[in-house]
């Protein structure tokens, strides 16, 4: 039983890590990112003060938005983790 066939493909666990966890620093970045947006229009400012590499709020605003989909699907305890060990660092 043990040489069945499989549909997936290996994954590699650390890498899939590293891939997750670089995601969710750019997603609190890009929280951070809109916060800034949100500030410079409740305050009348239109534009950005800040000089822009790309134009991709659209996108930005998805990603995170989909992200704090994801977080919120967890079960409280991993939602507590990634917090606290990534999302909550270097604020």
């Amino acid at each position: 039983m043990s040489n069945q066939l499989s549909f997936f493909p290996d994954v590699d666990e650390k890498q899939i890590c590293s891939i997750v966890v670089k995601e969710l620093k750019l997603f609190r970045a890009l929280k951070i990112q809109q916060q800034n947006k949100k500030e410079l229009n409740e305050k009348g400012i239109k534009g950005n003060i800040f000089p822009k590499l790309h134009q991709n709020d659209l996108v930005n605003e998805i990603k995170v938005l989909q992200m704090e989909r994801a977080l919120r699907s967890l079960e409280s305890m991993e939602r507590e983790i990634i917090e606290k060990n990534i999302l909550a660092k270097n604020e």
